[in-house]
């Protein structure tokens, strides 16, 4: 993993989580099958959430809050006999609000999911008649008051 931050100004942070991973398979006999070797089960080969966020002063006691992130998975299989796919997904996440500069308060407008994707996580796979899918939250918008005594 690697998680390294900068702030090249006191008002601008930018951040970035990448995890690598490079799981073995998993190899065993079946009785009927004979060998069969399967990949681990949801162990993406890598993660990556990426972004900044800015603070500005808007006027002596009020400051602007923008911010931007995009999370990011490599594909990777949801059961052990590898039935279930998960794809590879891209997810950007943003917010923009108004906050006390003395950190007291803070109303932030926030989006998750802007492009709207249809990311799949997880599923279950039933004798190859049905294939059920579990799937990310569609685009959110969410409105927060925070306040701080």
């Amino acid at each position: 993993e690697l998680e390294p931050v900068w702030s090249p100004t006191e008002s601008l942070n930018i951040f970035a989580n990448f995890g690598y991973q490079k799981a073995d398979s998993i190899s065993f006999v079946d009785p009927v099958l004979g060998p069969i070797t399967r990949e681990l089960p949801s162990t993406p080969e890598w993660t990556l959430r990426a972004g900044a966020d800015y603070t500005t002063p808007v006027t002596d006691a009020v400051d602007l809050l923008l911010g931007i992130d995009v999370n990011a998975s490599d594909a990777y299989f949801n059961s052990v006999t590898n039935d279930v796919p998960v794809p590879s997904y891209t997810r950007l996440n943003g917010f923009v609000g108004v906050g006390g500069n003395s950190g007291n308060w803070s109303l932030i407008l926030q989006a998750r999911n802007i492009s709207d994707s249809e990311d799949i996580v997880s599923g279950l796979y039933f004798d190859g008649s049905s294939n059920v899918r579990t799937v990310l939250p569609p685009r959110e918008y969410m409105l927060t008051l925070r306040l701080n005594y």
